[in-house]
């Protein structure tokens, strides 16, 4: 667990937060306090947003709010109803920044919980990186709040009002840490601020950060020293650090070198499990959501592929198991499945036309679909399948959220399919870029003999999620998931 800590966390902005008071969403607020504020929460107010993990104390884990008070979340069920009844309602536009990861939006927010109440009632969590999670059910949410804990003592956290749960020994520790025995000189010698520099970002923009460049803006060099504590924690211990006059705790430490051989090895690792199988004639399926832009970024790069390939290939377009954009995905995707028994070809001209700006009226009569036989196909299926009658009765949606779309339920299943898109090759799960000169190499590197068409010169710009004909110099590896 690598953690970067924030302490400074801004209020939400008005036009994008819907504050839920006593039940009810009050759009065009900024939200208020969940409780009141203790009289004396000092301490518990600079760890605001933060997972707390009680190192001393079974490894128990406690949400902060921004009152200072600490929430026991004991197990899946109550870390979930935790994180929802806390969360800050947020509308449309708010909820669209967050899963579109915009930082000036997630940096401003740090450490809170929005739901989203103009949508499907998602909750997301933003991390103190500025990354948001999406909580979909009690168990995502409990392995998020474990996962990104900071290790408290139980001095430490008896200095915080905890809400709904207090440890027996709470009463009886009240006293500091005790810091003794400070650490010795290592013996190794210091580095100059230059190789500092390089050091770090080499570090930094080669092996953690894909797509982006880090720059120093600063470097000073400290007078402290560390304490180096080994922390057990069910039955694994964790090297962490503290300053020497016990202020400042390090979750743990990355030592570069191990670290850069173990990202090597991972890399290697992936690239042997991921390995294609060849055939004469790869059998290549995606899975996306119809309105899902990480789906549709697909899509266009790889139609180009598969226009290229032709019959060397078995495309198959293929859905995920649940629906994440309502009603609308339901009927077009039932619109689609149906469209591709009229014809690959038409199918794949359908589908151009869709991504340029998911018009599908327009683009069922520019292509001459015949709508008798959809209308017949798609009541056939939805009969089949249940698709509506499973939209309609929400007790039934995945997480309480999502509703599901079972066409395609026992391939979701057999491939472990996560979200939209997933590139499943021979039967294996194929990681590619999307853009259509990439995916012409992973599918064509399945071939046990590769065909003329695999030499075809086409587009290495990655084409821009959603509907459009843009491009994106971020070749995302983003999912709706």
């Amino acid at each position: 667990m690598i953690l970067f800590v924030f302490l400074a966390v801004n209020s939400a902005r008005a036009e994008d937060s819907c504050p839920i008071v006593n039940g009810k969403t009050q759009c065009g607020l900024v939200a208020t306090a969940v409780s009141a504020t203790p009289k004396d929460n000092t301490f518990g107010k600079t760890l605001s947003g933060k997972i707390l993990l009680a190192v001393e104390d079974q490894g128990k884990a406690y949400y902060v709010d921004f009152n200072g008070q600490a929430h026991y979340l004991q197990d899946a069920d109550s870390a979930f109803l935790i994180m929802r009844n806390l969360a800050q309602g947020i509308n449309k536009s708010g909820s669209q920044r967050i899963k579109k990861n915009d930082k000036a939006f997630t940096m401003q927010h740090r450490g809170k919980l929005f739901l989203s109440v103009e949508e499907s009632g998602e909750v997301y969590y933003i991390d103190f990186n500025g990354n948001s999670h999406y909580l979909k059910d009690g168990l995502t949410a409990y392995r998020v709040m474990r996962g990104l804990s900071l290790g408290i003592t139980n001095a430490n956290l008896a200095k915080i009002t905890i809400v709904n749960q207090l440890p027996e020994w709470v009463d009886d520790t009240r006293k500091a840490v005790d810091v003794t025995n400070p650490v010795k000189d290592s013996g190794v010698s210091s580095i100059d601020q230059e190789k500092a520099k390089a050091t770090v970002l080499d570090f930094i923009n080669n092996y953690l950060l894909s797509g982006k460049t880090a720059e120093i803006s600063s470097i000073d060099l400290m007078s402290i020293r560390l304490f180096k504590l080994g922390i057990l924690l069910d039955g694994e211990t964790i090297t962490s650090y503290l300053t020497e006059d016990g202020q400042i705790f390090f979750a743990e430490g990355m030592n570069i070198a191990e670290t850069k051989e173990l990202i090597k090895n991972s890399e290697t690792e992936e690239a042997q499990s991921t390995e294609v199988v060849k055939t004469a004639r790869p059998v290549v399926e995606l899975f996306v959501m119809s309105h899902c832009p990480y789906g549709t970024q697909m899509e266009k790069g790889i139609l180009p592929v598969v226009e290229a390939l032709g019959d060397k290939i078995d495309f198959q377009l293929k859905f995920v198991d649940y629906a994440m954009h309502g009603e609308k995905e339901i009927n077009e995707q039932l619109s689609q499945y149906c469209i591709q028994e009229q014809g690959q070809k038409m199918f794949r001209d359908y589908l151009n036309c869709f991504l340029i700006d998911g018009d599908s009226e327009r683009c069922l009569t520019e292509t001459k679909v015949d709508q008798v036989k959809l209308k017949a196909c798609t009541d056939k299926t939805d009969q089949t399948y249940k698709i509506n009658e499973l939209f309609a009765d929400e007790s039934t949606w995945q997480g309480g959220y999502y509703p599901q779309f079972n066409i395609y339920k026992t391939d979701n299943e057999k491939y472990g399919v996560g979200g939209s898109p997933t590139l499943i090759v021979n039967g294996v799960e194929t990681n590619s870029s999307r853009d259509s000169a990439g995916l012409l190499s992973s599918i064509c590197s399945a071939f046990t003999e590769k065909p003329a068409e695999c030499n075809t010169q086409l587009s290495s710009a990655s084409p821009s999620p959603g509907f459009g004909t843009g491009t994106t110099t971020n070749n995302t590896a983003s999912q709706c998931e």
